[in-house]
């Protein structure tokens, strides 16, 4: 098994980003490869140069890793484990209010925000969903052949896997992260969160978000964005 690791980043990691890739990487992980790669500057331009270095160098799996991030060591192996397609965690979104960042499909097409609780990470559950992060991503590379197929089923070329579309509000941007995920579900490639994995990781800001933040702020934030649309 031949795993690569990338981070995009702008040259600001975390030191407690630093301090969980350390730690999992001297965690002990029998029959694996592991690469490391590591690209400055646009993020859009990042995810993509990073993408393409590691199906060419033949890799399994590939792992997102953002480096605004903490997580245990036991991250790598946790999602390993599941044998999903794409397995991420749910994260809190650096904003104030905050919330998750992943969805579900809703009647409004939006798309419903899934809160992650103790209880979930307890029960070590696993959700599928529509929509999520890249923070910190297993991706079995299995994929490509279903994202390829779709690709040629649509006329175009498989790349670039990741881009960032405008819209004329703001808000309905769509990311990076998100339009690949799109171009996902299109492929008919599931999408999976691990609300365990999710409970333990932390998106650094001013504060350190979790999990228990967004279910904190949650009234707060969906009465804030209620009344902005």
């Amino acid at each position: 098994m031949r795993i690569a690791i990338c981070i995009p980043t702008r040259g600001e990691m975390k030191a407690e980003f630093v301090r969980s890739l350390g730690n999992m990487l001297l965690r002990p992980l029998p029959d694996a490869e592991i690469r490391l790669l590591i690209q400055s500057g646009h993020v859009v331009t990042n995810r993509n140069l990073l993408f393409r270095q590691a199906v060419n160098m033949g890799v399994s799996h590939f792992l997102w890793l953002d480096d605004d991030h903490s997580f245990p060591d036991w991250a790598l192996e946790r999602l390993l484990s599941l044998k999903l397609p794409v397995v991420t965690v749910n994260q809190a979104i650096r904003a104030s209010p905050t919330a998750p960042n992943s969805r579900i499909p809703s009647e409004d097409g939006k798309g419903e925000r899934v809160y992650t609780t103790q209880e979930m990470a307890d029960e070590r559950h696993v959700q599928q969903v529509a929509t999520t992060g890249l923070s910190l991503c297993l991706i079995d590379m299995r994929i490509l052949v279903k994202l390829a197929v779709q690709a040629n089923k649509e006329g175009r070329e498989l790349y670039p896997m990741f881009a960032h579309v405008p819209a004329a509000d703001p808000s309905d941007d769509l990311s990076e992260d998100g339009f690949f995920f799109r171009r996902l579900r299109e492929a008919g490639v599931n999408i999976f969160v691990d609300h365990w994995l999710s409970w333990e990781t932390r998106h650094i800001s001013d504060r350190a978000l979790t999990m228990q933040d967004t279910i904190d702020d949650r009234e707060a934030f969906e009465l804030l964005h209620k009344r902005e649309a």
